[in-house]
């Protein structure tokens, strides 16, 4: 029987690690794909940074990958551009994203259903003040 491998991932984007290209004169954003899986990543686990974005105006902030448990036996270079490749396929935006395709849909899974919660409860008691 099939039993295909999985992967677990925990995708951090509010981090306070910043990454600096210094091959010029002065320091700027590193390029869109850089990834830092060693030297400021944990020992013990699979861990990597991903700069996915440009950003013209300050510091990018990269996208930290912690991976939990990988049954896949997949290479971490593979893992990597798989990540970098999913955050260009946001259906209405023509550049990069943050995080992944994934993650975006997780927060608009959440965010509209609790504003449509959020609005019953207003109506809700919109029509009951008015009903005294």
């Amino acid at each position: 029987a099939y039993t295909p491998g999985i992967t677990y991932i925990i995708v951090s984007k509010r981090i306070n690690s910043r990454f600096f290209n210094l091959s010029g004169r002065c320091p700027a954003n590193p390029p869109c794909g850089t990834v830092v899986d060693n030297t400021v990543t944990m020992s013990d686990r699979y861990d990597f940074f991903l700069v996915s974005q440009k950003v013209t105006q300050g510091t990018v902030s990269p996208t930290c990958y912690n991976i939990i448990e990988d049954t896949s036996s997949m290479d971490p270079d593979i893992q990597q551009r798989l990540a970098y490749s999913l955050t260009h396929l946001y259906y209405n935006w023509p550049v990069s994203f943050m995080c992944h395709l994934f993650c975006c849909f997780l927060v608009l899974i959440v965010h509209f259903p609790r504003e449509h919660c959020a609005f019953l409860l207003r109506f809700s008691m919109l029509t009951s003040w008015h009903t005294w």
